[in-house]
C-alpha cells in the first residue's frame, strides 16, 4: 500500500475516502504552529473522511488549504457520537469560515472550495 507521503509527492491528485480509526495526539499546522488538541490534517486528495466509532477522544479534522482544494467538495462524517468531531480551516486561510461540530450518529458536513473561500454546504439525507 502506498504511503501518504508518497502520494503527496506525486503530480497526479487522486480523490479518496479515508477512514479514521486512530487519532494522533498532536499535529503541526501548515504555518508551523503546534496544535495541542487531537487532530487530523486532510490532504487535498482526501475528499471524504469517515470517522469510525473506535476513536479515543474528541478531536478536530482540518480541511486542506483552501487554494489546494479549488473546485472540490470535501465531506466529513462520523459513525458514532461517543466523541465530538470539529471541522476547521487549516491555517485560517479562508475569510468567514464556519466551523462544524459533528456529535450525533451519522452526522456529516460538506465544504466547497473556490480557491479563495470555503463554503459550507447544506447536507440532508433522503
Amino acid at each position: 500500500m502506498e504511503s501518504r507521503m508518497a502520494r503527496q509527492m506525486q503530480d497526479v491528485v487522486v480523490d479518496e475516502t479515508t477512514h479514521l480509526t486512530d487519532v494522533l495526539p498532536t499535529t503541526n499546522a501548515k504555518d508551523g504552529s503546534t496544535r495541542s488538541s487531537y487532530g487530523y490534517n486532510m490532504a487535498p486528495w482526501e475528499t471524504t473522511v469517515v470517522v469510525d466509532s473506535n476513536t479515543t477522544s474528541a478531536f478536530t479534522v482540518y480541511l486542506p488549504p483552501v487554494a489546494e482544494g479549488k473546485g472540490k467538495i470535501y465531506t466529513i462524517s462520523i459513525t458514532d457520537p461517543s466523541y465530538a468531531v470539529t471541522v476547521e480551516d487549516l491555517g485560517d486561510d479562508s475569510v468567514d469560515f464556519e466551523n462544524a461540530t459533528l456529535d450525533a450518529a451519522y452526522d456529516r458536513v460538506a465544504y466547497y472550495s473556490d480557491g479563495l473561500y470555503w463554503y459550507k454546504l447544506n447536507v440532508t439525507a433522503n
